[in-house]
């Protein structure tokens, strides 16, 4: 596990779909593109998140929502369209109280005041790797990724667990829906694709800013997970009538 993780990556383990970092990912091997509305999938929603956040009033969205299992989250219901929470979050524009708005030198980006802005700026696709390394692998390439933007703040994601300086910082969720999976144990690797070096504006418990310290995302193709944390959960059997 690394030792060095960026401040608000401390308020995020409390209760957070992002718990435990382990090592390098499979390379994808195959891909599609994929560009699957919930609108148009029915299915029965886990929408309240462990903690107690609506997420599809928050989203718009009626997919259900997965956390990892690590967190408590439940089982997805067998056939049921899914969505994983791929979220990131930053600095306010302008810097929160107390938390200065902070670059590794040298840093170059369009919206030096708002690094959320930045990062929407610099994201290319992201791709979703169900199953990783196993027989059933298959990987969803979104090269549009606006068409899946959900935003909302930490006070509204976290509730009454938000550290209260952070309830105004601005985070953001992919909201793809993918195939219904079989019954048992699953996990998923999540790459995102940036155009350059993208920070979230926060200062570093371990120096300056670095992708080393979970500030940051490098140019090009990065598994988020699970380079720094593992995202597992499983789908449960039909219940009996």
């Amino acid at each position: 596990m690394r030792h060095t993780r960026r401040l608000t990556t401390v308020f995020f383990v409390v209760a957070s779909f992002l718990i435990s970092a382990c090592g390098s990912g499979d390379a994808v091997r195959s891909s599609e593109t994929a560009a699957l509305s919930s609108n148009s999938k029915k299915s029965s929603p886990l929408c309240v998140t462990p903690w107690g956040t609506d997420f599809c009033a928050l989203a718009g969205t009626n997919t259900a929502f997965v956390v990892s299992d690590t967190l408590g989250g439940p089982p997805v219901p067998a056939g049921s369209w899914w969505t994983p929470l791929l979220c990131w979050a930053t600095n306010a524009r302008g810097g929160l109280p107390g938390f200065p708005l902070t670059y590794p030198a040298g840093y170059v980006t369009a919206h030096p005041d708002d690094p959320m802005q930045d990062f929407l700026s610099k994201i290319v696709s992201f791709t979703v790797v169900v199953d990783p390394g196993t027989r059933q692998e298959r990987s969803y390439v979104y090269t549009d990724p606006a068409k899946y933007e959900a935003f909302f703040t930490y006070g509204e994601f976290w509730g009454d667990l938000v550290y209260p300086p952070f309830a105004a910082a601005p985070g953001m969720c992919f909201t793809p829906s993918l195939h219904p999976l079989s019954v048992g144990p699953h996990e998923i690797h999540a790459i995102w694709t940036l155009s350059a070096l993208h920070c979230d504006g926060f200062p570093s418990t371990g120096g300056e800013p670095s992708v080393e310290s979970g500030n940051c995302f490098p140019s090009g193709d990065y598994a988020f997970y699970p380079l720094q944390f593992s995202f597992k959960f499983s789908v449960a059997p039909p219940s009996s009538p």
